[in-house]
């Protein structure tokens, strides 16, 4: 005579298996747990990313109102970006952010008129070479100034 353990419940006793997860059921949420890993890393460099392209772009707009509430040579003359940087009318500023690498500002300015200045001024986040760090990282405004 043999005799067999069954569930009371025909139902319960088709998908009881007594050896546990099959092997592609273990697949499955191994890969499932990949992509959710990768979505995750993916969303944190992207995060990473703007966070420093947000520091870029305020580090050119306090360097360009630092700039504004200087003052400025009387003789008209000058460039804005992405114009070429012509000498007396630009500067380059190191800003030194939290955390982070110092940002490096290209400002330029352009003086129109005499007695009431007119003063266009950009500021551009740059890289140790020179180069804009993306369209973003500009910063312009124009404002009457008296030299």
């Amino acid at each position: 005579m043999r005799l067999t353990a069954r569930c009371a419940s025909s139902r319960y006793a088709r998908h009881a298996d007594p050896r546990g997860f099959a092997l592609v059921e273990v697949v499955i949420a191994l890969f499932l747990l990949l992509i959710v890993t990768g979505v995750v890393l993916i969303g944190g460099a992207r995060a990473v990313r703007n966070s420093a392209r947000v520091a870029d772009i305020q580090a050119a707009r306090t360097a360009a109102l630092a700039r504004i509430h200087e003052p400025f040579t009387a003789s008209p003359g000058g460039t804005v970006w992405p114009a070429t940087p012509v000498e007396g009318y630009s500067d380059t500023v190191v800003i030194e952010t939290d955390g982070g690498p110092p940002a490096r500002v290209l400002r330029q300015w352009t003086v129109a008129g005499s007695s009431l200045a007119t003063v266009e001024l950009s500021a551009v986040a740059v890289d140790e070479q020179g180069q804009a760090l993306g369209e973003e990282a500009i910063f312009r405004m124009a404002t009457e100034v008296r030299p």
